[in-house]
């Protein structure tokens, strides 16, 4: 959901009392810009303030470069400052989803990551067999993609255990 639409469901929410209790969990994405953490730790508020205890309110720190993966804390610092003096929401520092190629690609191959994941197409035998360039090169795009997606599939995962352990 982009940012105005969620801010315009938060909104509705607020006109039907108790609402958030439909949700068992409110997965709210965080970058390291400092506006956005600014807009994070408003939704938190807001979803707080509805009443949603910190317990279901769980903050994923998206896009982070690889080698940040211990800089965290230090790229997210006004939202685990907030979480130090308010304890709005639950934390967990190892919810990271990391920068990664296929995000930017899902869409030209109008596919998910699981769907990749789960093709198993041998492109490596297309990319052999292949007697064109654009046969070559679709292949060998697909070769990386299965890659880039099978990391990011694992990343994914880690990253809801690591937000419902």
């Amino acid at each position: 959901m982009g940012a105005s639409n969620v801010e315009e469901f938060i909104k509705q929410m607020g006109q039907f009392d108790g609402s958030h209790e439909e949700f068992d969990y409110f997965v709210v994405p965080a970058v390291s810009e400092k506006k956005q953490q600014i807009d994070t730790l408003n939704t938190i508020r807001t979803l707080a303030d509805l009443g949603v205890p910190a317990k279901k309110i769980r903050v994923v720190f998206n896009k982070v470069e690889l080698e940040d993966a211990n800089d965290v804390p230090r790229l997210f610092a006004m939202i685990f400052g907030f979480h130090e003096a308010e304890k709005r929401f639950t934390l967990r520092p190892e919810a990271v989803v990391f920068k990664n190629e296929i995000f930017d690609r899902l869409r030209t191959l109008k596919k998910t990551v699981s769907e990749i994941v789960a093709d198993e197409t041998d492109y490596r035998a297309m990319l052999r067999e292949a007697k064109d360039e654009d046969a070559k090169a679709h292949a060998v795009s697909m070769i990386s993609a299965q890659r880039l997606a099978k990391s990011a599939n694992k990343n994914l995962d880690d990253v809801y255990k690591a937000l419902f352990k």
